[in-house]
């Protein structure tokens, strides 16, 4: 999944600044920045990877706790913005982001029917994704849809920004919603994709039936060579053992 990072520096006359990348990793992250770096004689001095943290305030009085989950480059961060708002009793704690869940095919498919759907009655696909995003469960498909339209709406090139989530969309179906959006026939494009998704669905599934019955006669051989070697082998050999 794609993450952002932040980054400081300072220019040769000591300014401090800042900025931002997205990237697949740290080190992708890193070979963007040094390539800004360079161009604009920066030396870096910090990189930051934005971050999920659960925070838990405690009232006075109160049993009931506050939580909630805020984004931040670090800890202290959501800890200063905490005690601005007042509160001291506070816990904070990075998001384990290999507990989150990927998104299925069903709700990537989902997501391009119920476009290629809104897009034939004439819907803007900003405000597609806009209803799509408030309807998400899946909180690893709703973050991207949120960064994606983000990136949409700063100008960026469709079919790049779609091509940084390969891992959620799937290689294929990334490069058709980039390339739909540099099309006038959006909706045509997001249909075929769709399409495309039920019919791999579909071989997926039957490859797995047809894969069925040499796995049953797989374990079935196995479990016939374990009981051999179990009871038949060591019967035998005690047998033929007594005629020496």
């Amino acid at each position: 999944m794609i993450k952002e990072f932040r980054f400081k520096g300072l220019t040769p006359q000591g300014r401090l600044i800042q900025g931002t990348v997205l990237g697949q990793s740290k080190r992708d992250a890193k070979r963007q920045i040094d390539e800004v770096a360079k161009k604009n004689n920066i030396k870096i001095t910090d990189i930051n990877q934005k971050l999920k943290f659960r925070y838990s305030i405690k009232l006075p009085g109160k049993k009931k706790k506050i939580q909630g989950v805020q984004s931040a480059y670090s800890k202290m961060e959501v800890a200063e913005a905490l005690q601005k708002m007042g509160y001291r009793n506070f816990r904070i704690d990075p998001v384990l982001e290999f507990l989150r869940m990927k998104p299925s095919s069903q709700d990537v498919q989902m997501f391009i029917k119920l476009s290629a759907n809104m897009l034939r009655d004439k819907m803007s696909f900003g405000k597609i994704l806009g209803v799509l995003i408030e309807e998400q469960s899946n909180v690893v498909l709703k973050e991207s849809l949120q960064q994606i339209e983000k990136q949409l709406k700063k100008g960026q090139e469709g079919k790049e920004v779609f091509r940084r989530y390969i891992d959620v969309f799937g290689k294929f179906p990334a490069y058709m919603l980039g390339l739909a959006t540099k099309s006038g026939n959006m909706a045509d494009i997001f249909e075929a994709t769709n399409k495309f998704i039920e019919r791999d669905n579909e071989i997926q599934k039957n490859i797995k039936k047809a894969l069925v019955s040499p796995m049953f006669a797989v374990v079935a051989t196995l479990g016939a060579v374990g009981y051999y070697v179990m009871e038949i082998f060591p019967s035998t050999a005690s047998v033929l053992s007594s005629f020496n």
